[in-house]
């Protein structure tokens, strides 16, 4: 027969199971929604540059954001005679995938998108002007400038080796707080002055 105190840490270490379990499933389902393509060249080319940045490796996603960009409905705002020029300094489907730009030709493409939104960089201390004829609209998560920093150097995502502290910490705290439970001393029951009933 198994005592309450062992029958209560089975269920608290179930109950941490299932909420890893819960929050390692849903963290990909949320992340798997996607938002529909943009018809405006100027937010196209904005990704275009952005997936520069931040993605160099994946040029074909840069050259479907300018393919995109070139195809919208609305153009306006953006030279696309320059985003032309700079899809044609991007490396062919004939050469393959495996493909890679050298870091000055991307920063010329790079270059070349953001003078086609009229983007430029800014000197001084005043505050970043609207870029282009055709402000974008403030909403949500836009901040209302088009200029693309280059990306700052930080942390990666966790590694197996993190994910296997974390697991083993949940672990270690689980079984402590269950030996708490389980070897604590029995509680006797006194009277208020102190007497065994």
């Amino acid at each position: 027969m198994r005592s309450p105190t062992l029958s209560v840490s089975i269920r608290l270490l179930g109950l941490v199971v299932a909420a890893l379990l819960a929050g390692l499933i849903a963290a990909p389902i949320a992340g798997a929604h996607g938002e529909g393509e943009s018809d405006e060249s100027l937010v196209l080319v904005r990704q275009a540059i952005a997936l520069l940045v931040n993605k160099p490796g994946d040029l074909m996603a840069v050259k479907d954001k300018m393919n995109d960009g070139l195809e919208a409905r609305h153009q306006e705002g953006v030279n696309l005679a320059m985003v032309r020029q700079a899809m044609d300094m991007m490396p062919g489907e004939q050469l393959g995938s495996d493909m890679m730009m050298s870091s000055g030709d991307m920063m010329q493409v790079r270059t070349l998108l953001e003078k086609s939104i009229g983007a430029r960089p800014i000197v001084g201390g005043e505050d970043p002007v609207q870029i282009g004829d055709v402000p974008p609209p403030l909403t949500g998560e836009d901040t209302g400038t088009l200029v693309v920093l280059d990306p700052l150097p930080g942390r990666h995502g966790l590694t197996a080796v993190a994910w296997i502290a974390i697991v083993a910490a949940g672990l270690v705290v689980t079984v402590g707080a269950a030996l708490s439970l389980r070897l604590r001393p029995k509680s006797s029951k006194t009277t208020s002055e102190g007497a065994p009933l």
